[in-house]
């Protein structure tokens, strides 16, 4: 309560004080009215002093008051195809989680593996990163949560149980948001910051290109992940038998049926739809979403229903990713985006972009600490990012793509949604993912700072 009655009182502070504030140099009154409008939205958010869904339709209507725009003119960017990508990705999720694929590719992968702890994570992350890679974190985090609970049940002695939990309960959270980055299908942020950078730069990544872009990245970070992990968190040793019969429980699956083989045909399709859609543009990644979900629906197939959906769709996620595009446009059409650009990213002619991007991957670690809500830092910080790559005559891509990393990777604290998955479950403190999770993030930071600026000039 108290929480909610500090960002209530924050943002009438914010809302008055203003304009007693000298405008900065280089912006204008509608422009610093604009970053009052989006403190205000930001305060929201983080403090939750409404529910989500709710202070984001409050956003909408916050324009008016400050005189920037009628409603009907800042609701322009509410129907954005990054809006219905998401709409579409919560039905798939909730088509694959009807179906035990899940659990066949874990199988699978602990057939391979053998039957000790070490790797039975591996396993664990491996199977959470395949998933995510074509479905929303969260949900591919939390259906492999439930096997690592029952996993857990192995254990006689509860400290080992505690000390093994804690490994693999940071273990999936971040083996999502590593295969999140696998596909531009992976996470909505992907799909945000790739239509942001068409949108503000003109510049295109084909489903193809992100995937030779990242998939290189998740190569090495993956099992880079996996290794501190287990060195830090020490997981403890279960007797091979138990492994074993934990495996064969797995094996009592029934062989896939009609509905399973249905999904899985529909994902398949899909997949090699998005990757066509790098040489056929009509066949872009929102539409194929939003067509193989209504497929899922048809009679006859009926895999879905709308119950089914309706309940799966996490309504305030979308109506607060539908404000950060509305507020996006009003960052760009009253230039505060100039302004950010010229203050927290100063740069001539003889800055290194290596350099350029350590200091966007500190910039963006920090905001995950601010805000730890990815959408709205993606869309506050790309048209800043865009500028800056202009006034360097480099491809925007070479920001923006290690921008969108940087800001769903939320390994430092449990703040946002995924870890927080994991953490509600008591296996962990609020710092021990940062134990591992900061050593994962300035990797990422050199990885890409490397690897970026050498590929994006090879493919774009």
């Amino acid at each position: 309560m108290k929480k909610r009655i500090t960002g209530i009182v924050l943002s009438a502070a914010v809302f008055i004080g203003y304009r007693f504030v000298p405008v900065p140099h280089g912006l204008e009154m509608s422009g610093m009215q604009t970053l009052a409008l989006l403190v205000i939205a930001i305060l929201l958010w983080v403090t939750e002093a409404m529910p989500l869904g709710i202070s984001s339709i409050f956003v909408l209507v916050l324009p008016m008051f400050f005189g920037l725009a009628t409603m009907k003119d800042f609701l322009v960017a509410f129907p954005n195809p990054t809006l219905f990508f998401v709409l579409a990705t919560f039905g798939l999720s909730a088509a694959i989680s009807k179906v035990p694929t899940a659990k066949r590719i874990l199988l699978i992968l602990l057939e391979k593996m053998g039957s000790k702890v070490h790797l039975f994570i591996l396993a664990m992350m491996l199977a959470t990163a395949l998933i995510s890679s074509i479905m929303s974190n969260i949900p591919a985090t939390v259906m492999f949560m439930g096997l690592a609970i029952s996993f857990l049940e192995l254990y006689d002695s509860e400290e080992e149980r505690r000390r093994t939990g804690r490994a693999i309960m940071i273990a999936l959270p971040i083996a999502g948001m590593i295969g999140g980055t696998i596909t531009p299908a992976g996470s909505s942020n992907n799909i945000l910051a790739l239509g942001l950078l068409e949108e503000y730069a003109g510049v295109t990544v084909r489903f193809v290109d992100w995937m030779a872009i990242c998939i290189p990245v998740v190569l090495v970070m993956l099992p880079l992940a996996w290794l501190l992990i287990i060195k830090i968190f020490r997981p403890a040793p279960v007797h091979p038998d138990k492994i074993r019969q934990f495996i064969l429980e797995l094996k009592t699956l029934d062989k896939p049926g009609r509905e399973e083989k249905m999904v899985m045909s529909i994902l398949v399709v899909m997949i090699l739809l998005w990757i066509l859609s790098s040489w056929i543009p009509a066949l872009n990644v929102t539409l194929v979403s939003i067509c193989g979900l209504a497929f899922m629906f048809l009679p006859g197939i009926d895999i879905l229903h709308w119950k089914d959906f309706k309940d799966e769709v996490s309504w305030d996620v979308i109506l607060m990713i539908g404000s950060v595009l509305c507020i996006g446009n009003l960052i760009l059409e009253n230039g505060v985006a100039s302004w950010l650009a010229n203050t927290f990213f100063r740069v001539d002619d003889g800055t290194s972009i290596i350099l350029l991007i350590l200091q966007l991957a500190v910039f963006m670690y920090i905001m995950q600490l601010v805000l730890p809500n990815a959408p709205a830092v993606i869309t506050s910080t790309t048209l800043p990012v865009t500028i800056v790559a202009e006034a360097l005559g480099i491809n925007a891509a070479v920001l923006v793509i290690p921008l969108c990393v940087f800001s769903s990777w939320t390994m430092i604290l449990p703040l946002s949604a995924v870890p927080m998955m994991t953490y509600s479950k008591g296996y962990y403190s609020m710092t021990d993912i940062g134990r591992a999770g900061i050593p994962i993030l300035v990797i990422l930071a050199l990885v890409l700072a490397l690897w970026i600026p050498f590929i994006c000039g090879v493919l774009l």
